[in-house]
């Protein structure tokens, strides 16, 4: 494997003694926030070099389950939201029968599809 894929192996390697020494063990158990929040930075870090969500999850010694739960409610920084300043010019409708009505704008499609109700 190339540098790049060593050094999350590594990090996984290290984290997952951290991993093991913060999981509360009996019913409700679990691993603190933080471990969890580090897991999901060095699955980012594998999955960018191409490793697969199991292979990044066994060097941890979590299930893969629940590293993909960890990751969906990390918030990822990575996107932004996204705001459409000026909507598509024409669109086309086009019926489950076939006929097409074309260059519309979004008014007249909200109206005949609420009129049509």
């Amino acid at each position: 494997m190339g540098r790049a894929s060593a050094s999350w192996e590594q990090e996984a390697a290290e984290h997952r003694v951290t991993l093991t020494k913060s999981r509360r063990r009996g019913r409700g158990g679990g691993y603190d926030t933080a471990a969890r929040e580090r897991a999901v930075e060095i699955l980012r870090a594998g999955r960018s070099e191409g490793a697969s969500l199991a292979t990044i999850a066994r060097a941890l010694g979590v299930h893969a389950i629940s590293l993909s739960n960890w990751a969906s409610k990390v918030r990822d920084e990575t996107f932004a939201a996204v705001v459409v300043a000026k909507p598509a010019a024409k669109l086309t409708l086009v019926s489950p029968t076939g006929w097409r009505l074309e260059g519309l704008d979004v008014a007249s499609v909200r109206a005949l599809l609420h009129g049509s109700r």
